[in-house]
């Protein structure tokens, strides 16, 4: 309950300051700084099985190889294991690689750090940094790599995938978006754009595979096994709810950004590539459904690009104030939804 506590008290803390996000005086970004430390030090000093993840992490620190699990893991494991026999540390260095790389790149790409640091807060911060530690230190480096996409510098962005991938195979996903580029969005773009979830919806309800068109063995070998783990009913992989209300709160505030895109991107240089990820990864969850495991991991990766984009939401209507308290809510309850009803982290500790 204490870390819940602590996750709940700095959501409330950066909400408020995000009304002063403009101002970036000292005292602010000293705050900025000691709330990233107290993330790290709550991610990396966490009870293990707090999350659904921490005991097989223990167990890995002790018997993966890199048939199991990415060679960083492995590597980053057996230095431990050579300081100290305490699985803690694993924890505590996936923190050091991924809060504050992911509080850094926040601050070069956005103005809004603290609206960020709550849509963070809300969601990516349990799901990712205090649960699925690998995924977390890719997803810092994916939010990092916009910075390329945004300028165009294909090679340095290509080079952050290699990267992220070594982190997390499922960062692979991050190289298909090398062609995504930033010009402002034509008129077929946003009706593209406002078709694509719809698309996706229609889709999910043909339940036709599509990675098994994609002809790389480790896709199609993990495709069988979280197949056959559905079919078997094991952890309710048969199951996902395409009308999940969190999914379609998303849904609607990206759809307000679409809608009010021309005043929008006055304010965010690289509001194009952000549109058109947060569709893939909103196609991605629809379109996956037949494998929820993968539906929820693609979208979720690409879905902490939503650290910049969700916060956009203040300059669509006025007063801004208005919009930053509308904003506030739905992620204060998104963090209810995660905490209290999916019970991504347990209260008994």
């Amino acid at each position: 309950m204490i870390v819940v506590a602590v996750l709940i008290v700095l959501f409330i803390i950066a909400s408020a300051l995000s009304f002063f996000d403009e101002e970036k005086n000292r005292t602010l970004i000293v705050t900025y700084i000691v709330m990233t430390i107290i993330m790290v030090l709550t991610a990396g000093l966490k009870p293990i099985n707090i999350d659904n993840d921490s005991n097989a992490y223990v167990s890995y620190f002790y018997y993966a190889n890199d048939d199991t699990v990415e060679l960083s893991f492995v590597m980053i494991s057996s230095i431990l294991r050579k300081i100290a026999d305490e699985p803690q540390l694993l924890f505590i260095v996936y923190a050091l690689l991924s809060i504050p790389f992911k509080a850094y790149a926040l601050t070069k790409i956005s103005d809004l750090w603290f609206l960020g640091l709550a849509v963070w807060l809300s969601r990516y911060m349990i799901l990712h940094d205090m649960t699925q530690i690998r995924v977390a230190v890719s997803s810092a480096i994916f939010l990092y790599s916009l910075l390329f996409l945004e300028s165009g510098d294909k090679r340095k962005y290509l080079l952050c995938c290699v990267v992220a991938t070594f982190f997390h195979y499922s960062a692979v996903i991050m190289f298909p978006l090398v062609f995504c580029g930033n010009k402002d969005l034509t008129k077929r773009w946003l009706i593209a754009l406002y078709a694509l979830p719809v698309i996706g919806y229609m889709f999910s309800s043909l339940n036709i595979n599509f990675l098994n068109l994609i002809p790389i063995p480790y896709v199609q070998e993990k495709v069988e096994i979280y197949e056959a783990a559905r079919d078997d009913g094991f952890m309710g992989m048969d199951e996902i709810n395409l009308f999940n209300p969190m999914y379609l709160l998303r849904l609607a505030l990206y759809y307000l950004l679409l809608w009010k895109y021309e005043v929008v991107k006055e304010h965010c240089a690289m509001l194009p590539i952000l549109l058109k990820i947060f569709a893939f990864s909103y196609v991605a969850y629809t379109m996956l459904s037949f494998i929820p495991v993968f539906a929820y991991r693609i979208s979720e990766f690409y879905g902490i690009t939503e650290l910049v984009l969700m916060p956009l939401v203040i300059y669509t209507v006025k007063p801004e104030w208005l919009a930053r308290c509308f904003l506030i809510a739905v992620f204060a309850y998104i963090t209810y939804l995660d905490i209290f009803k999916n019970e991504l982290l347990s209260l008994k500790f």
